[in-house]
C-alpha cells in the first residue's frame, strides 16, 4: 500500500468513530448491520438540517 491512494471503501467516516466511542455495540448495529430506527430527536434534527439547505427561505 506504500505510495498507493486508498480506495473509497477503505475510509472510515468520522461519524462512525463518534458512534464507536459512544457505544461500540450501537456503532456495529448502525454501520455493519444497517439497523437504525428514527426517534423524535433524529426526525426533528433531519427537519432542521433540511431547512438549513433549503433555498426557498
Amino acid at each position: 500500500m506504500c505510495g498507493e491512494k486508498p480506495q473509497d471503501d477503505e475510509y472510515i467516516p468520522l461519524s462512525f468513530i463518534a458512534q464507536y466511542l459512544y457505544c461500540p455495540r450501537r456503532a456495529a448495529l448502525i454501520m455493519l448491520e444497517q439497523q437504525w430506527n428514527d426517534n423524535i430527536y433524529t426526525v426533528e434534527g433531519a427537519i432542521q438540517h433540511d431547512r438549513v439547505h433549503d433555498d426557498r427561505r
